[in-house]
C-alpha cells in the first residue's frame, strides 16, 4: 500500500468518528426527558456546535500555517475529549452551550480542515474523488454514530455514552495523527508518477483572496445550493408525514437524502476529474431545480415514490457542494495557503444553517404547506447555475482553464 492511501484511510476513520456531531438528535431527546428542556434550548447546543465548527476550522489553517497539521489534530483529541468529558457532567444548559457547543465543536473544526488540507495534497490527480471519499466518512459518521450512540444510551444513558465518546475518540484520532503530513517535495513523483503532473497554480493568501470576485461569486453559488439543502433535510420528516404516511415510514423515507448526500460527495467527486469543476457545477445546480419541480409536484398530485424520487435527486446534488468547497479553493488559488483558505469558504455553513431551515420553516408556517419551499429550492438552484455562468467568465477559470 502507497503511503498516500494510507494517509487517505486515516483521514476518512477521523472524519467517520467526526461525524459523531450530526448524531446531535441521538443524545437530546435524553436530555430533553431528564432535564424538561425544550428542542429549541438543546437545539442551540448545535448550532454553537456548526458555528464554532467554523471558527475552529480557521484556527486549524492558521495552526497548519505556523505549525504542522498534526499540531491540528492534538488540539481536536484535547478539546473534544474535554468537551465529551465534561458534557457527560452538565446540569445546565450553559455548561452544555459551553462544553459541547464551544469545546466538541471547536474540536471537529480543527481536525476537519487539517485532515482535508493534508489528504488532498497526497491527491493531485484526483482531487475530487478522494475529497468525495472524505466528505462521505464525515456524512455517514453521522447515521453509524448515531444508531450505535442510540444503542449505547439506551444501554448505559447518555452520560456515560458521552465519557466513552470523550475518551475512545481522541485516542483514535491521535493515533490517526500519527501518519497526517504532507508529502515532501518528489515524494509524490517518487510513489505515482500520475500525481506530479498538472498545471501549477498561483498561490494566493487569505486576504488577496477575499478581494477577488471569484471567491465571492463562488461563496454565494456554495452558501445557496448547501441552503437548499438544508432546507430539505431539516424538513423531511414533516414533508413527508404531511403525504398521509406514518411517522416510523416517513422517518424512514426521509432518510433517503441523508443517504444520497453520502453518495453524491463520492459520485460528483469523480465527476469533478472527468468532465471539470464548470459542469459539475452547472450539473448540481441544474440538480436542484429538477428536484424542487418534482417535489413540487409529488405534493400536489400526493404521490409518495415522486417525492422519494425527489429526495433522492435533491440529496445527490445536495452531496456536491461540499467537495466543490474543497477543490475549487486549491484549483483557483493554489496549495500554499489551502488550509487558511479553505476554512474561509467552509463559513458558508453559517449562512446556510439560517437561510436553509429558518426559512422553510417561515414558508411553512406562512402558508401550512411545503409547496412555497420546494418553489424557493427551484429558486436557489437557478441562482446557482446563473453564478456558475458568472464564475466560468472570472480570470482564474480563463487562465487554468477550470
Amino acid at each position: 500500500m502507497q503511503k498516500r492511501h494510507l494517509i487517505a484511510l486515516s483521514g476518512m476513520l477521523t472524519l467517520l468518528l467526526l461525524g459523531v456531531v450530526y448524531a446531535w438528535s441521538v443524545f437530546a431527546g435524553p436530555m430533553e426527558k431528564e432535564f424538561s428542556w425544550q428542542r429549541s434550548q438543546t437545539s442551540m447546543a448545535f448550532s454553537i456546535c456548526m458555528s464554532m465548527f467554523c471558527i475552529g476550522g480557521l484556527i486549524s489553517g492558521i495552526l497548519q500555517k505556523k505549525f504542522s497539521s498534526r499540531v491540528a489534530l492534538w488540539g481536536c483529541a484535547l478539546a473534544m475529549g474535554t468537551g465529551f468529558c465534561l458534557a457527560s457532567r452538565v446540569t445546565s444548559l450553559t455548561a452544555l452551550y459551553l462544553t459541547y457547543g464551544l469545546l466538541v465543536g471547536l474540536g471537529v473544526g480543527l481536525a476537519y480542515n487539517a485532515v482535508l488540507s493534508t489528504v488532498l495534497r497526497w491527491f493531485p490527480d484526483r482531487t475530487g474523488f478522494i475529497s468525495g471519499l472524505l466528505m462521505m466518512a464525515f456524512g455517514f459518521g453521522g447515521m453509524v454514530l448515531g444508531a450505535s450512540g442510540s444503542l449505547l444510551v439506551k444501554a448505559i444513558g447518555w452520560r456515560l455514552t458521552f465519557f466513552a465518546i470523550g475518551v475512545v475518540f481522541p485516542v483514535v484520532i491521535l493515533l490517526c495523527s500519527a501518519v497526517m503530513a504532507p508529502p515532501k517535495a518528489g515524494q509524490l513523483c517518487a510513489e505515482n508518477s500520475a500525481a506530479c503532473g498538472g498545471q501549477r497554480r498561483e498561490d494566493i493568501t487569505a486576504s488577496l483572496m477575499l478581494r477577488r470576485p471569484s471567491f465571492w461569486i463562488f461563496f454565494a453559488w456554495s452558501s445557496l445550493l448547501s441552503a437548499a439543502g438544508l432546507m430539505l433535510i431539516a424538513h423531511s420528516v414533516p414533508f413527508m408525514a404531511g403525504m398521509a404516511i406514518g411517522a416510523d415510514e416517513a422517518a424512514l423515507l426521509a432518510g433517503v437524502v441523508s443517504v444520497c448526500n453520502g453518495f453524491g460527495r463520492v459520485i460528483v467527486g469523480g465527476l469533478y476529474d472527468k468532465i471539470g469543476r464548470a459542469r459539475v457545477m452547472l450539473l448540481v445546480g441544474a440538480g436542484f431545480c429538477i428536484a424542487g419541480g418534482i417535489l413540487l409536484y409529488a405534493l400536489r398530485m400526493g404521490d409518495i415514490k415522486l417525492a422519494v424520487a425527489g429526495f433522492v435527486l435533491t440529496g445527490l446534488s445536495f452531496g456536491g457542494v461540499l467537495p466543490m468547497n474543497a477543490v475549487f479553493i486549491r484549483s483557483f488559488y493554489g496549495e500554499s495557503n489551502y488550509p487558511v483558505n479553505f476554512s474561509m469558504v467552509n463559513m458558508v455553513l453559517i449562512v446556510a444553517s439560517f437561510l436553509g431551515p429558518y426559512v422553510a420553516g417561515l414558508l411553512h408556517g406562512t402558508s401550512g404547506s411545503y409547496a412555497p419551499m420546494t418553489i424557493f429550492i427551484i429558486m436557489l438552484g437557478s441562482l446557482g447555475t446563473v453564478l456558475t455562468i458568472v464564475l466560468n467568465k472570472c480570470r482564474e477559470a480563463r487562465e487554468y482553464g477550470i
